[in-house]
């Protein structure tokens, strides 16, 4: 059995490489929430032969782009969130169609929206008290 993950291997290294560059965008100026951040888990989760480097590479990239760009309040709940996108992707190792992806890349944008936005506890305690009044 090849290794099909190594670093000697044409298609890791491009995996890499554009997994990478997805990553930059987070570096680049942009509209606050217009990263390719969501995509490249997603990617990386329907194209990594190994499971674990799906998500290792994705939250290691989140990472190094936090160490440039500084560290938030509630990053471990972005780092979940990616992670689940990255498990929503290993669905598309088994099946890879037009309509899969659709309906991968709804569900992590979905997944995404209401994990970052219910993880945020006392953000959202405080709306809901704003609301009231």
């Amino acid at each position: 059995m090849a290794n099909t993950d190594s670093a000697l291997n044409p298609r890791f290294a491009t995996l890499v490489v554009l997994v990478l560059a997805a990553a930059a965008t987070r570096l680049l100026p942009h509209p606050p929430n217009m990263t390719s951040v969501t995509a490249l888990a997603l990617f990386g989760g329907a194209y990594f032969s190994k499971r674990w480097l799906a998500i290792a590479i994705t939250l290691l990239t989140l990472l190094a782009s936090d160490l440039v760009l500084g560290f938030y309040p509630h990053m471990e709940v972005q780092y979940v969130s990616f992670a689940l996108v990255v498990c929503i992707g290993f669905v598309l190792q088994r099946r890879r169609s037009v309509a899969a992806v659709a309906v991968a890349a709804l569900a992590s944008s979905l997944a995404f929206f209401v994990l970052t936005n219910l993880g945020y506890g006392p953000s959202v305690r405080c709306i809901r008290r704003r609301l009231r009044d």
